[in-house]
């Protein structure tokens, strides 16, 4: 009776401990990332994120000027898993914000825009690119060059990975 009571405890914290292992999980930071190689990186989120991971592609020269891409990974009930970009109504983003909805509307790129009552944040454009990590990449180069007009050259792109595995192991179908 005393193996079986140890069995279901190590049962019980090897569980536990795997759920902590996974909620504690570092960020991936990647520094000096090409542009072109972003594809990679939202493909990472994409099928080794877990659900609500995401992915923060900073920009970072000038350093004074804060501009960032989020993509957030979604697993539906069904197991399907998709990716959203989120991009918010800040002060760091105030002078790019309506520019980029007037480009989506331009492109015919579905969007939505929710308002929220947060200090930071007063809305969120959400764009849902499902599993379409062209469209993903090309977000990404519309955000660079024709919202915030910056080019490769003139700017460092730094990547984290937040919520993501460290094995290559599809969460998701």
């Amino acid at each position: 009776m005393q193996v079986v009571n140890w069995l279901i405890g190590g049962s019980i914290a090897v569980v536990i401990l795997a759920g902590l292992v996974r909620w504690v999980l570092p960020p991936y930071r990647y520094n000096h990332v090409k542009s072109e190689d972003l594809k990679t990186y939202l493909e990472v989120l994409l099928w080794r994120g877990f659900n609500n991971g995401y992915i923060v592609i900073e920009i970072d020269e000038p350093p004074q000027q804060r501009r960032l891409i989020q993509f957030a990974k979604y697993i539906r009930a069904s197991g399907k898993a998709g990716l959203e970009l989120v991009f918010p109504l800040a002060d760091w983003s105030r002078l790019h914000y309506n520019g980029f909805k007037e480009i989506l509307t331009a492109k015919e790129i579905p969007f939505r825009a929710h308002s929220r009552d947060a200090d930071e944040v007063q809305e969120a454009v959400f764009v849902d690119v499902q599993q379409d990590l062209v469209l993903a990449y090309d977000l990404c180069c519309i955000l660079l060059a024709e919202v915030f007009s910056i080019t490769e050259n003139e700017c460092s792109i730094n990547v984290t990975l937040h919520n993501v595995s460290p094995r290559n192991v599809r969460h998701g179908e």
